[in-house]
């Protein structure tokens, strides 16, 4: 269970992190 928590927060990592470059991207256009 602990492998699939792990595999969760690595997508809402990188959901964050995509969310935080198109905000930046947006910002910078």
């Amino acid at each position: 269970m602990r492998a699939y928590g792990s595999l969760i927060g690595a997508r809402f990592r990188t959901l964050l992190q995509y969310r935080a470059a198109a905000a930046a991207g947006a910002g910078t256009q």
